[in-house]
């Protein structure tokens, strides 16, 4: 059964505190076929730190991620922030809202990654998206991006030809994708 807005919203909150991804300990998560893999950059963070890539369970948790994790640290208490802030909080809130109904009723249209892109541009000081990637459709971008996950990094142009396909259905192959992109933000 598909998730609702409601349902959404309901981990995320429940999760807010934790900076986690709903109900995955950190050692739980990896790529799977139904992926949201998010290159981003927070430009206030420490110089060298700042970019990173986000793996989340689908695109409506990569909405809920900037909506309630990153919406969160920029605004923190509620009840400290002025007039101006908290009604820029509600209209990026709203935003958020509105983009996540969309997913959820009509599911991924590639042009919401620009839309998301330009929301974090307008809402979330300090931060960037360089790139999502909404799998199983942007595999082989993200393949391209990273290089192929079963080859190391030394190896990768002379075993060009005899590569073996990565095959999202593996959770070995997603394992090592996933490990792959956390070596990439090393």
């Amino acid at each position: 059964m598909a998730k609702t807005v409601e349902d959404y919203h309901r981990e995320w909150q429940a999760e807010e505190n934790c900076g986690g991804i709903p109900g995955l300990a950190p050692d739980e998560i990896t790529v799977t076929p139904t992926s949201c893999i998010i290159f981003d950059a927070n430009l206030g963070a420490f110089p060298g730190m700042s970019d990173g890539y986000h793996v989340l369970r689908d695109f409506g948790d990569a909405i809920c991620y900037y909506r309630h994790w990153e919406l969160g640290r920029q605004f923190g208490d509620a009840e400290k922030l002025s007039p101006e802030e908290a009604a820029h909080k509600q209209v990026a809130e709203d935003f958020f809202d509105a983009l996540l109904l969309r997913f959820v009723n009509k599911g991924y249209q590639a042009k919401v990654e620009q839309e998301l892109k330009d929301g974090v541009k307008q809402f979330l000081r300090d931060i960037v998206v360089y790139r999502v990637f909404v799998l199983p459709d942007d595999l082989p971008a993200l393949l391209e991006h990273t290089g192929n996950p079963l080859v190391s990094w030394d190896e990768e142009e002379s075993a060009a030809e005899s590569q073996p396909p990565f095959n999202l259905n593996n959770p070995e192959h997603c394992e090592a994708l996933y490990q792959r992109l956390m070596d990439m933000m090393t």
